[in-house]
């Protein structure tokens, strides 16, 4: 009773958006909770090193450490994995990727940035993970200097049989550079010139790269090899983007089905309606 009495205290005799703050505040409890728990498991380890919660456990994973006060401030890289680990609005995008990259030992991460994904793959598959992460290094996006810290410790931590980094902006056929400046040392490249000059041929592929997915996944020359190795995909949908490039994503979902592939999990069931999403699709094997 005291509990009630204390909501209709809080909710009475303000605006009409305090009930919607409220509700917000509610959403956000699973995952401070989670927060907490991974910060109980946190206490006498290293300060960087950050618990993802999966069904069958905990999976660690190492932040940017500070190493040089002159690559900016390290606690943005940390906080920013903290969020991808315990965010709410998060949550669904977390599970899927737990789910669907406990399969597979090859993932290549496209759009890697300062490589959460990437290290979380590691950790999930010590001594047995083989990684392709590939970013265009530009600071609209990461910080390059935290890429490779990040990349650095989480190889020592989990002992990989392979881990690279490949430095370049993915697009189509007509390789279009983006809006945004590019690194000196970053080519604009088709995926699947990057993975034949890398020698991989991955099992799971994440795409987080800012609608460029749409470009990179209707390259012939991707249909191609995605029709010969038949990858499970992990896909950022960028509807906003897409659509002030008057595009749809609908695009790709038509092509790909024409491959035998289909949206198998998402993290919402309107992900070509809302502003961003995440899809996987699967092979029909």
């Amino acid at each position: 009773m005291a509990v009630k009495t204390w909501l209709r205290t809080q909710l009475q005799g303000f605006s009409s958006e305090k009930p919607l703050l409220f509700a917000r505040f509610l959403r956000k409890l699973p995952a401070l909770w989670r927060q907490e728990l991974a910060m109980a498991e946190h206490q006498g380890s290293h300060a960087n090193r950050i618990f993802i919660r999966g069904d069958d456990g905990c999976y660690p994973i190492y932040a940017a450490e500070d190493t040089s006060s002159d690559q900016g401030s390290y606690i943005r890289t940390y906080t920013l994995f903290c969020h991808q680990a315990n965010a709410w609005y998060m949550h669904n995008e977390l599970q899927n990727f737990l789910h669907t990259a406990k399969g597979f030992k090859r993932f290549a991460d496209v759009g890697s940035a300062e490589g959460f994904y990437s290290a979380l793959f590691a950790s999930m598959h010590p001594g047995e993970a083989e990684i392709l992460s590939i970013d265009c290094g530009s600071t609209t996006g990461c910080i390059p200097a935290h890429s490779l810290n990040v990349w650095e410790q989480n190889r020592k931590a989990f002992a990989p049989k392979r881990w690279d980094y490949a430095k370049a902006f993915i697009t189509g056929s007509d390789k279009q550079a983006p809006s945004f400046e590019l690194p000196a040392d970053c080519q604009v490249q088709r995926l699947t010139e990057v993975l034949q000059q890398q020698n991989f041929i991955p099992e799971l592929m994440k795409f987080d790269i800012e609608s460029s997915e749409y470009d990179a996944l209707l390259d012939p020359a991707t249909l191609d090899y995605l029709q010969e190795h038949q990858p499970t995909l992990i896909i950022e949908v960028h509807n906003k983007e897409l659509s002030e490039r008057q595009l749809k994503f609908q695009d790709v979902l038509d092509r790909l089905a024409k491959l035998a592939y289909a949206v198998t999990a998402y993290d919402d069931r309107n992900f070509l309606e809302i502003e961003n999403a995440h899809v996987v699709m699967s092979p029909g094997r």
